[in-house]
Order: C-alpha cells, then structure tokens, then sequence
C-alpha cells in the first residue's frame, strides 16, 4: 500500500490550507510519495508543486491510517514545517486557492481527518500513530469514479462533498493511538 504526506506549513500562528479543485474543501499540502524518494523529500516536493512554497521539515507530527478506505493509499505521514519562501503559486488542475488561516479562525469546509492533523500541529503533537476509522462512503471506487459521481450529479463540487462525506462527524470517529495499541485498548 502506497504512502501519502501531508504538510503543515506554520507561521505566526497560522496554517497555510489549499483549496482542492475537485471538491471545493480545504486541506493540508500534500500527496503520493513517489518511487526512489524518502517521505522527506515527498513533503517537500509536494508542499512546492501545490502551493509554490520552500519549506523546511521541523519534525514529524505522526502518522495516520485510515484501514477501512480501499483507495491504493491511505497511510499518510503529517510534518510540521517552517516556510522558506513567500510567493504562492497553485498547482493548475489541483489547487484552486491556497491561504494562512489562523489556527483559531479554520474554513467550515476542510478535508476530512484535516481538523485533527491540524489541532495536533497546533498542540505540537510528535510522533503519534493514529489510526482514523472513518467508513468509506464510496467504497471500493477509485478517486477518478468520484469524480466522474461529482460531474454527473449536476451540484456544485462542494455540495458533493458535503453530502458524501462530510456527513460524518469527526467527533464520533474512532481514532486509536500507538499508546492504546500497546495498553491493550
């Protein structure tokens, strides 16, 4: 199973989201590592292809699974990083808009696991396991047959999302921990 990252690029207490292109949701900078690199260099590769930005890893945040989703992936590894650069420039067919939220201050609409990788970042949260046990609601269909769900349902591409997934609250999700592994709960 492949691996993903996700990037928090912090300042001044603020967090930079970009806004996907196919759902309209915001969510943390990140994708696929690809063959022949390390996470490391994923997350930085990934961070400057969607928003333009140079980061620096300041540290691993944790990792979190999601075992209950079939989509080719979904392990995916959160850094906490420092910009080197100012300049935003969004990845064409990916991100639609790209912003600094205070931490305090989030968009209503962000990806689903998003809210509590960005409340670990800002509780400075390391190396945690959690594993995210949030039903898939398309199942076995790949990312490209939601899309195509998306197209053919003729509502906008955040009404999509808000009926197909946002609709799980994130508050009755089961998340387990590395320390609830090893006590047995």
């Amino acid at each position: 199973m492949p691996l993903g990252v996700n990037t928090a690029i912090v300042k001044n207490d603020s967090i930079l989201l970009t806004k996907r292109d196919d759902f309209h949701v915001w969510c943390l900078p990140g994708g696929r590592v690809e063959p022949g690199e390390s996470i490391a260099q994923a997350a930085i590769r990934e961070s400057l292809e969607e928003t333009g930005i140079k980061v620096r890893l300041l540290y691993l945040v944790g990792l979190y699974s999601r075992p209950k989703w079939d989509d080719n992936f979904y392990h995916i590894a959160l850094f906490s990083a420092q910009p080197l650069t100012n300049n935003l420039i969004l990845q064409p067919g990916e991100v639609v808009d790209a912003q600094y939220f205070p931490f305090d201050s989030l968009p209503k609409e962000i990806l689903l696991g998003h809210k509590q990788r960005i409340l670990d970042v800002q509780n400075a949260v390391k190396g945690i396991a959690k594993r995210e046990d949030y039903p898939n609601p398309f199942e076995e269909k790949r990312i490209n047959d939601i899309r195509k769900m998306q197209t053919e349902s003729g509502i906008s591409k955040s009404d999509f999302y808000a009926r197909n997934i946002r609709v799980m609250d994130e508050t009755e999700v089961s998340i387990e921990t590395a320390e609830h592994l090893q006590n047995g709960k």
